[in-house]
């Protein structure tokens, strides 16, 4: 399903860009095989480690001298692809790669080596059947600088991933998992996002095909990743338990602040004690008079610390974007009704609606406090962003995010937003990033004539992604306009975006202006019986769940199923968020 209805098919004028795109898309693909091949090195390793201990290696005659042993190595292929959906491609590569060779591989590297060879193979291949989509719409000029984009931010989070997984020694590997996960999450939906920037069928389906390998490497390496602890923990218990045992410590050893999580520990005085790096001022009275200008001016070495950008009080009608460089750039203002960011680039107005959003964050590490950012193009504007946020471990402090349709887009990656106002109308928030909104207000304003609105549009594509939308401690309530008029609008809590869109509301106060069903279908019966919405102990008029559609995946946690969901164990918070001062509740209220 596209959530994008603004590209046309391709226009002539790309093929000077063929060469280009079609190196992207392999090398994105090479990536993914490298991770994808990562990944099982570390459980052959442990399983081949645990064949060891248990007197049986690839294979051993009556001397006990070693030798190869083809079936020995396919068992390990087929226990490390049982988790994936793609086994058959899975187990293949690796399969044909130990029987193919000369040189018999009696270590797992050697096999590695081997199935890295065949693949590179199939890369050529692929580069030889690859077809530039044609046509003689102007518009897709747009979609394809996109993809490009979105494949360079693929490729980074491979990079990334690659080097996270041979960093850790195979007793560690589970506890990185998460960070994996997060990682390939972001790869996958880099991938889909440049599908869907292609609404012509003939053109997606063309674009699906060449990315097809990719993806289908990408969700196996997932389901490698996600279930790395059960595959491991054949071996080697007493290490990964100690490794668990450390984990459990850590978790436990919250700063002593925390008792006091509901007070504001950045307000007025604590942006006081923030040292600014720089200052914005509209008034001419800080060093720069446009943010763009601070970030530009931003040195690009300043490891260890936090780069600190003060914003006072002014409009800044500008779209500064936080590239993939600047990491760890804090921003605070004045307030979030005194310091505020605004835009209104739009879909309607000819603006693909990836590139509609005021302020763009990629950077890992960002954290905004006390400061507005708005998209005022109006309800009559189709999408409309106001904050495009990709940036891992991303905080948004008491900030006031305004928009219509697509307030915000929460793309990719673990981001986390504590006390702030959002308001909208039709997708208020959507994306596949994993992000927590605690303590937030979300304000349903009124849409253009016969819009319905919905609050969340999550894009959950694949079942081993670590992607979803949590709402803890949140208000949903509507702006006074929505209820003026004889006919008010609906108004619903989520539509499935993609097949495993996933929603979790809990301990939030639903008003009564939502519709009690909760829930609409985005079209026909797709995802209903796939996504995953749930509910945990809310309150307000809408907040029961007696009256939701009923549907598969629509259901009421438990506690356990809850705490799944919170910010220590849904977004790892507490090893990211401990260290800012930032208020935070990593559990639930309900003890």
């Amino acid at each position: 399903m596209s959530f994008h209805q603004d590209f046309g098919p391709l226009s002539d004028r790309l093929k000077a860009d063929k060469q280009k795109k079609k190196r992207k898309k392999i090398l994105l693909i090479f990536c993914s095989i490298i991770v994808f091949v990562g990944v099982i090195y570390f459980a052959v390793r442990g399983i081949l480690r645990y064949q060891r201990i248990n007197g049986s290696s690839f294979s051993s005659n009556s001397q006990g001298s070693s030798t190869y042993d083809i079936k020995s190595v396919m068992k390990s292929v087929t226990t490390i692809c049982s988790p994936t959906d793609f086994k058959k491609l899975c187990e293949f590569r690796l399969m044909r790669a130990a029987r193919r060779s000369k040189k018999k591989p009696t270590k797992p590297k050697d096999l590695i080596d081997k199935a890295i060879s065949i693949l590179r193979g199939e890369i050529s291949r692929a580069m030889n059947r690859t077809n530039m989509i044609k046509s003689n719409d102007p518009y897709i000029h747009g979609a394809v600088a996109d993809c490009e984009e979105l494949f360079n931010d693929a490729m980074y989070d491979l990079h990334y991933t690659i080097k996270t997984a041979r960093r850790v020694d195979l007793d560690r590997f589970p506890l990185m998992a998460p960070e994996i996960q997060n990682s390939l999450s972001a790869v996958m939906t880099y991938q889909q996002t440049c599908i869907d920037g292609f609404p012509d069928m003939d053109s997606r389906v063309k674009m699906d095909s060449e990315i097809k390998i990719g993806m289908e490497l990408t969700s196996n390496a997932l389901a490698i990743a996600q279930q790395s602890t059960a595959i491991l923990s054949i071996f080697s218990a007493r290490e990964i338990g100690f490794a668990r045992r450390r984990l459990l410590e850590q978790t436990q050893n919250v700063p002593r602040w925390i008792p006091a999580e509901e007070r504001i520990l950045l307000g007025s005085k604590g942006r006081k004690r923030l040292k600014p790096d720089v200052v914005v001022a509209k008034d001419g009275t800080g060093r720069f008079q446009t943010i763009t200008e601070a970030l530009t001016a931003m040195p690009k070495k300043h490891r260890g610390r936090r780069y600190v950008i003060y914003v006072k009080t002014g409009i800044y009608n500008e779209c500064p974007v936080i590239n993939r460089r600047m990491k760890n750039v804090t921003m605070y203002g004045d307030g979030s009704r005194k310091t505020v960011i605004t835009g209104s680039k739009n879909f309607a107005d000819g603006v693909r609606t990836y590139n509609t959003a005021t302020f763009v964050i990629v950077g890992r590490g960002f954290m905004a406090i006390s400061m507005g950012f708005q998209n005022r193009a109006g309800p009559n504007k189709d999408q409309a962003v106001a904050i495009r946020v990709q940036s891992d471990k991303s905080i948004f402090l008491q900030c006031r995010i305004e928009g219509y349709q697509g307030t915000i887009y929460a793309l990719t990656h673990r981001q986390f937003y504590r006390g702030c106002v959002i308001s909208g109308t039709v997708d208020i928030i959507f994306g596949d990033a994993a992000a927590v909104f605690q303590k937030c207000k979300i304000i349903v304003r009124r849409p253009r004539e016969g819009q319905t609105n919905i609050v969340t549009a999550q894009a959950r594509i694949d079942r081993h992604e670590s992607t979803g939308f949590v709402f803890h401690e949140c208000i949903f309530q509507p702006d006074p306009q929505l209820l003026n008029g004889t006919k008010i609008p609906a108004t619903y809590l989520s539509r499935p975006w993609k097949d495993y869109s996933r929603i979790i509301i809990m301990e939030s106060d639903i008003g009564g202006f939502v519709n009690p069903s909760g829930y609409i279908p985005w079209e026909g019966s797709f995802a209903l019986n796939t996504l995953y919405f749930g509910e945990f102990n809310n309150k307000g008029k809408s907040g029961s769940m007696r009256k939701r559609v009923r549907w598969p995946g629509v259901k009421p946690l438990n506690k356990g199923e809850a705490t799944e969901f919170t910010v220590a164990a849904f977004i790892q918070g507490i090893k990211w968020i401990t260290g800012t001062g930032v208020p935070v509740r990593y559990g639930l209220l309900q003890k």
